[in-house]
């Protein structure tokens, strides 16, 4: 019913629904647009983005506590640092390089 831009209208509901619920996912898929705007524009403003990808701060901890020769904490300095710091092996791409490549 609800897919991208192909918004469902009370006047192209579906016989088959009874109307109480069918007003229901109606606001239930408003507050689903709502959120993902509101959601969208949040990562928007994000612009100090970790280098981590799927491996977490605690495991990154880990790691530098590990490496250290007293076995100490790593300080929150050290950890933002490192988790910051890009592997120099991978090209990055911007948005406009990857759309090129795509075309």
């Amino acid at each position: 019913m609800h897919l991208g831009d192909c918004r469902c209208t009370w006047e192209k509901r579906p016989q088959t629904i009874p109307d109480a619920q069918f007003k229901d996912l109606l606001d239930y898929w408003d507050f689903e647009l709502e959120l993902s705007d509101k959601n969208k524009s949040n990562r928007l403003k994000a612009d100090d983005m970790h280098t981590l990808g799927p491996n977490s701060y605690a495991l990154l901890r880990h790691e530098l506590q590990q490496e250290d020769p007293n076995k100490e904490p790593p300080s929150q300095a050290k950890v933002y640092i490192k988790s910051r710091t890009r592997n120099p092996k991978k090209e990055i791409q911007n948005s406009y390089q990857k759309t090129k490549q795509n075309m």
